[in-house]
């Protein structure tokens, strides 16, 4: 049996993650447990009145601890246990001014890296009595410092600071928890409500590359940070062709 917890589902890559490995779920000892802070969207709710079963959804609120301690217990007294955890958040915000107009760094910071940081130490104590044992936070190269310069054009401060904040926190779970992998994953350009249609990547590619990484990688991918992108880079890439290489912090 293999229990996955995913936050951040209601639509975009959460969903997208849910969907497929709901379909890859061939039988009813695997469960996918969809999280989203609101009620079920329909797009959601579709997902579990299709899955036969295979995915569950609970309301969790990854910013508000009463909420995750509360997901966590329901989760416990269910299912007991989970093999795998993706931190996902969507949140972005462009500033025109730059950083010295940048008024949503708390917002962004509780959003991106607050929620990560209680949902990942409330379901730890699962994490320990899965098989899997795998942490996936879903980051940005946004993030990386040593990739900064590439991405000056981008008026999104809190955002990258936020990420380059998440990857840390990556970091420092890895070091101090041997007996799980902990990633930082991130998803490539989007084609979603916070990009669009010009960005590289579908939702569906995406997902399908988030999800090789968490199934195919181990223990010594433990505190690493990687980047999902088309292989052979322009012309556009056809469907299934990744690369996943590990970025700068």
């Amino acid at each position: 049996m293999a229990n996955f917890l995913i936050t951040g589902c209601s639509d975009g890559l959460g969903l997208e993650l849910a969907t497929q490995l709901a379909a890859s779920c061939t039988n009813q000892m695997q469960n996918v447990i969809a999280t989203a802070r609101y009620d079920k969207s329909a797009a959601l709710r579709t997902l579990v009145e299709s899955s036969n079963g295979r995915v569950h959804f609970l309301k969790l609120d990854p910013t508000d601890p009463v909420s995750v301690k509360e997901a966590a217990a329901r989760i416990a007294g269910f299912f007991g246990f989970i093999d795998a955890l993706i931190n996902n958040a969507d949140s972005l915000n462009l500033v025109s001014g730059g950083i010295d107009e940048m008024d949503d760094l708390v917002p962004m910071f509780n959003a991106v890296v607050n929620s990560a940081q209680m949902v990942t130490a409330a379901f730890m104590p699962l994490l320990r009595k899965g098989s899997m044992k795998k942490v996936i936070n879903i980051s940005s190269v946004f993030g990386s410092i040593g990739m900064s310069e590439r991405h000056l054009r981008w008026s999104i401060p809190s955002f990258k600071v936020s990420n380059a904040a998440l990857n840390m926190l990556t970091v420092q779970w890895a070091h101090q928890n041997k007996d799980i992998t902990f990633m930082a994953v991130s998803p490539g350009w989007l084609q979603t409500d916070l990009g669009t249609s010009i960005f590289d990547l579908t939702v569906a590619e995406s997902g399908q590359a988030v999800l090789r990484i968490m199934l195919t990688k181990g223990p010594e991918a433990t505190g690493k940070f990687f980047d999902i992108r088309l292989a052979g880079g322009e012309p556009r890439a056809v469907l299934g062709e990744y690369e996943y290489p590990e970025l700068p912090w």
